[in-house]
């Protein structure tokens, strides 16, 4: 007899928990991820934080939370990970009732993009293991890992080519009460801004900046198209690279830039565009729209963009192209240009790769 009743209990007991998880396993339970910050260089530190709430009295002895990531990311622990076309986790929680437990996971970046986690799945049992209840979860968080910027050595020497007659216009219209800061001597400065104070310091000579009277626009013109299939990928995160880094380099020297490009935000499915600014969340700004492009893919011509966007009446304004594609209509439109606005043409390409076409304003960046 008390064998039938302790077996009656446990029915009881098993039925019930059983009702129990199956209603309320989920309820007031909340999971998330996020990244430490919004914004990273490639090969900074990041910490992806998973916090778990179960905020009612039902433990959960075995909660699993899956998600999937960019497979970019080289993490300390590879343990509960399955690396294919995406990084994929599965992380085992015991969770008491009432309880938060927050779990930080280490990895650093490797490669330029836009990256989200916007759903996790979660598995748990019921506390006799017998049953799995399964929930999908929404999630919001974003991480922006920025360009690279070039080596600032390889940039200066072609300032004057691209546009040092620009700086020295400006530089003959500077306000000589509003100092700025001090930047590295260049070939086109004169002797009497270098800054002997901060020259000795750097053991560099350095020359004093100053605000300008007047503004300035650089448009650069990104092609994304391919040239070739070979290094194609690799040409075209260096178009991107040098846009950056010019881009940036510009605003730090009060110079207003805006970007055009065939491009396609992987987020938006749109050629996206950058308005002229030089202010301090304007290379941000710049870094955060080359962080989205996908180079698998342009849209439009590349010719239409710059014939609706290089106007011959704006006669203030620079134009860069950054096109590793290169062809004789290309080239011939890029002459013709020379008449009335002051364009220049940089072509990323191989050390080994030979470029047929020549103009003063025309150079090669290697990779």
């Amino acid at each position: 007899m008390k064998l039938l009743i302790a077996l009656a209990i446990v029915i009881f007991l098993y039925d019930l928990q059983d009702r129990l998880y199956r209603k309320y396993w989920n309820t007031n339970l909340s999971t998330r991820l996020s990244f430490s910050t919004e914004l990273a260089d490639i090969g900074d530190s990041v910490t992806l934080s998973e916090v778990i709430e179960n905020n009612k009295a039902l433990p959960l002895p075995i909660l699993y939370v899956k998600f999937k990531t960019s497979k970019t990311f080289h993490f300390d622990s590879e343990e509960n990970a399955n690396v294919t076309d995406h990084y994929y986790r599965s992380d085992a929680f015991s969770v008491l009732g009432r309880q938060r437990i927050t779990r930080q996971l280490h990895f650093k970046t490797t490669k330029r993009g836009y990256f989200t986690i916007n759903e996790l799945q979660i598995t748990s049992k019921n506390l006799f293991v017998t049953k799995q209840f399964t929930d999908v979860q929404q999630n919001h968080t974003h991480l922006y890992v920025l360009p690279d910027k070039l080596n600032s050595e390889h940039f200066l020497p072609l300032s004057r080519m691209l546009w040092g007659d620009f700086y020295t216009r400006q530089n003959q219209l500077e306000d000589p009460f509003a100092f700025r800061n001090v930047r590295p001597y260049q070939s086109f400065d004169t002797m009497n801004r270098i800054n002997w104070k901060s020259t000795a310091h750097t053991g560099n000579l350095m020359v004093n900046q100053y605000q300008s009277t007047i503004s300035g626009e650089v448009r650069i013109f990104l092609n994304l198209t391919p040239y070739q299939k070979a290094y194609a990928p690799e040409l075209a995160e260096h178009a991107i690279n040098i846009a950056y880094t010019i881009g940036s380099q510009l605003v730090a020297d009060n110079i207003d830039v805006s970007l055009y490009t065939n491009g396609i935000d992987g987020e938006t499915e749109m050629p996206p565009v950058l308005p002229a600014g030089h202010g301090k969340d304007h290379p941000i700004t710049l870094g955060k729209l080359l962080a989205r492009l996908d180079i698998t893919k342009t849209e439009g011509d590349f010719l239409d963009l710059l014939a609706t966007q290089a106007s011959p009446a704006n006669q203030g304004i620079r134009y860069i192209i950054i096109s590793t594609y290169r062809d004789n209509a290309l080239y011939d439109y890029f002459e013709m240009q020379q008449r009335e606005n002051a364009f220049f043409w940089i072509i990323p390409e191989l050390e080994s790769t030979e470029i047929k076409y020549h103009h003063e304003n025309l150079m090669k960046w290697n990779l």
